[in-house]
């Protein structure tokens, strides 16, 4: 029982071929060609090779089968899945960009303790407000962080703290300022009602608060209030108020601006054209994005990169720190052909490791139909050389002794700095291998 294996002698211009024993690890000959000749005439100097394990090279089977024609081929495992997944993820690199857009599901923003307009992220409470509508759809904490363009320590520090006092913390100091303002105000109403409940007069209060008469009745009416009413409006939209959603419906439409303008003014509209211009060249492109959509149902869309994806051709999703399960299947929904050759993959994987020949043909049937050029490559490798494909699922035997051998022979060879012939490489390595134990 022997292993095969070729590696190159001088910077891949030529290549060598090294034959192991299986049971004693020990390395028996080499020979300086890879040439479907020379190696069939050197495989006849062993005539007692029984069982021989080799990569997927066609030309390694027809020297095999031309100096050994009884001997039992065996592929390696390994090179198999190797080339499945180079296979596939040369096909994904292809189809899918850098950054793969997933849509996350609908929401009703009737519901939402904080609504997120996706075309306002600039400010740090816009972006962390985003990270948490991520990480209740699902996506972990580190790619919420990473899609809304924040620290995940202040993701963690703000965590356990209720929405009003995370809402609290993003309060600017005019903010800040306004409702100590406000809080002193309604102090003051306070006290007014108070004295003047216990019988003081407005004069009494006057003097006693140095304030003016007309203020102290003012805070005694009951509609009284510390805001003061034209707080926080905007003066500049009133006369647009009413007109909002025709305006929406006219950039919709794709109006000209004076086709808009007639429209408006023709609904009763009687402010300047300046004021209409200015508000319709302002929000343009946010009213075409969020107008497609419902009043109340809007959609988000986050990226995932494409080199996770490729992560799932040789790693199960637990160990894709990027994905989890939700976003996983969002993707798969999403994305059809990604979800089956990810299926294919696992499912091959699968029957190498169960040793379950029985479905190789199954699994051969159902890639074809996926009608990918790539596959069918693949496909046609193994079915080219489908006795060794199956031997290797049913048998123990690799190439894993082999590619060590390899290695050993690569270190023998820089330590002689190229400068003897591959002959005296060939008997340096046979030497030291003779004096293993």
């Amino acid at each position: 029982m022997v292993c095969i294996d070729d590696f190159a002698t001088r910077k891949g211009k030529k290549y060598a071929t090294v034959m192991i024993d299986i049971n004693t690890h020990k390395i028996i000959d080499m020979i300086n060609s890879r040439d479907y000749e020379k190696v069939s005439s050197w495989l006849k100097n062993f005539p007692n090779l029984k069982i021989i394990s080799r990569d997927g090279s066609l030309t390694y089977k027809k020297a095999i089968t031309a100096s050994h024609a009884e001997a039992i081929q065996v592929t390696d495992r390994f090179h198999l899945l190797k080339n499945l997944t180079t296979y596939c993820k040369n096909y994904l690199v292809k189809h899918l960009k850098a950054k793969v857009p997933v849509e996350l599901p609908s929401i009703n923003n009737k519901d939402a303790t904080y609504i997120f307009s996706q075309d306002n992220k600039k400010s740090l409470k816009d972006r962390y407000f985003h990270a948490m509508h991520l990480y209740n759809n699902g996506i972990n904490k580190s790619t919420s962080c990473k899609q809304a363009d924040i620290d995940i320590r202040l993701f963690n520090k703000l965590f356990p703290l209720s929405n009003e006092e995370r809402l609290n913390y993003f309060k600017t100091k005019r903010e800040l300022l306004h409702e100590q303002k406000v809080a002193q105000k309604e102090a003051k109403i306070k006290l007014v009602r108070e004295m003047h409940e216990s019988g003081y007069s407005i004069r009494g209060i006057s003097r006693e608060l140095n304030m003016s008469r007309e203020t102290i009745t003012k805070y005694l009416k009951p509609d009284a209030t510390a805001i003061h009413a034209a707080y926080n409006i905007k003066k500049e939209g009133n006369l647009l108020e009413n007109y909002i959603d025709k305006i929406h419906e006219c950039i919709i439409a794709k109006l000209k601006f004076k086709d808009i303008e007639i429209i408006v003014r023709n609904h009763g509209y009687t402010g300047s054209t300046s004021l209409l211009r200015q508000y319709t060249t302002k929000i343009k492109a946010d009213i075409r994005t969020r107008c497609q959509t419902s009043k109340f149902n809007t959609k988000e869309t986050i990226f995932i990169e494409r080199k996770s994806i490729l992560k799932l051709l040789y790693k199960p999703l637990s160990s894709v720190k990027e994905l989890n399960q939700k976003l996983f299947e969002l993707l798969c929904s999403q994305y059809e052909q990604v979800h089956k050759i990810l299926n294919l993959v696992n499912a091959f994987r699968h029957i190498l490791k169960e040793k379950d020949i029985n479905k190789l043909d199954l699994w051969i049937e159902e890639s074809l139909k996926l009608n990918i050029s790539e596959i069918k490559s693949f496909v046609n490798g193994i079915n080219q050389d489908i006795d060794a494909v199956k031997n290797a699922i049913i048998l123990e035997y690799n190439n894993g002794l082999a590619e060590g051998s390899v290695n050993k022979i690569k270190v023998i060879k820089r330590i002689m700095y190229g400068r003897c012939s591959f002959e005296t490489l060939r008997m340096k390595v046979i030497k030291l291998e003779s004096l293993k134990v």
